[in-house]
């Protein structure tokens, strides 16, 4: 029986991330001072299990993702997290630290009388759809291989980031603020198709190296992305002794044109909130956890990669 702790295993998480030379600091900020204003609130159980909720799924991305060491007893990231999807739907016998933090959460949210089940589901399919491309891209539908990477469509790509972004995080945040997430789906969606494009553009370089490619075969074909642009980015994303990597013409246009994407959908998200009552602390949130990473990281993107 693991006497656990989840104070002290947030505080490993934590610094585990911040080993990851910056690459979430905009979200740590975040989440600390939405924990900040939920204790003045007196909304602290909230507080908790937005911050709890979201290091253990950072956690577990960054095992499945090889960023993270491969727990013992398990012998590939996949079956890793098709272990914590038959846990999530269990909750039976915890093996590790990472399924008395994911207990955790069930509870703060049993005592915010919400469910987080489905929104669990989504996130870890959705990491078990990037452990399928990296590990045995045979088994991952309408893809085909290029430059011994793996393309998907569109069509697939979104039904996966829309399973994290939208029915996973968001949805998940929104209840976690005591809303009805069908009520403002249509204010939020657009927010959370933004968050996946900044993660896409933001982890270009790490995504490319592990075998990931982002870019759809649609957009393959129309920024005239080349198979040796791929093979070329890929050998660049593996080179530690690189300090600045260059983009193939084609991804600088599709990297620029996304970048604009996302604004667009933060400025969408912004309009549509407007017609909604959503909350001082939603609108807190949403601005500093998510927006304001994002669109810092735009802005820099558009002035990077002008067109």
């Amino acid at each position: 029986m693991i006497q656990f702790d989840p104070s002290q295993f947030k505080s490993e998480i934590y610094a585990h991330l911040k080993q990851r030379g910056g690459k979430y600091d905009g979200m740590i900020k975040g989440l600390k001072a939405f924990r900040f204003y939920t204790r003045l609130t007196f909304q602290q159980t909230r507080g908790d299990l937005l911050e709890s909720y979201y290091v253990l799924m950072r956690y577990i991305d960054d095992i499945v993702d090889g960023d993270a060491p491969l727990p013992e007893g398990y012998a590939t990231p996949l079956e890793y997290v098709e272990a914590k999807i038959r846990f999530s739907e269990t909750r039976n016998r915890p093996n590790d630290e990472a399924d008395y933090l994911m207990l955790y959460c069930f509870d703060l949210a049993h005592k915010l009388h919400i469910e987080i089940d489905k929104e669990t589901t989504s996130i870890l399919n959705s990491m078990r759809f990037d452990a399928l491309r990296r590990f045995y891209p045979q088994k991952v539908p309408d893809a085909e291989e290029y430059g011994k990477m793996i393309i998907c469509s569109e069509k697939v790509l979104h039904e996966h980031f829309h399973l994290l972004d939208i029915e996973g995080t968001v949805n998940g945040a929104i209840k976690v603020f005591g809303r009805d997430p069908d009520q403002l789906y249509s204010a939020i969606e657009p927010l959370g198709e933004a968050s996946r494009i900044f993660y896409n553009l933001k982890d270009y370089w790490e995504d490319i190296k592990a075998g990931l490619v982002n870019i759809s075969r649609e957009d393959i074909t129309a920024y005239r992305i080349s198979e040796e642009d791929i093979v070329l980015m890929r050998e660049q994303s593996m080179r530690d002794d690189l300090e600045h990597k260059v983009l193939a013409s084609g991804a600088e246009r599709w990297f620029h044109d996304q970048a604009r994407i996302g604004l667009n959908k933060i400025e969408e998200s912004r309009r549509l909130r407007r017609n909604e009552r959503i909350g001082l602390v939603v609108s807190y949130t949403l601005r500093r956890v998510y927006e304001r990473p994002a669109e810092e990281f735009f802005e820099g993107a558009l002035a990077s990669y002008a067109t």
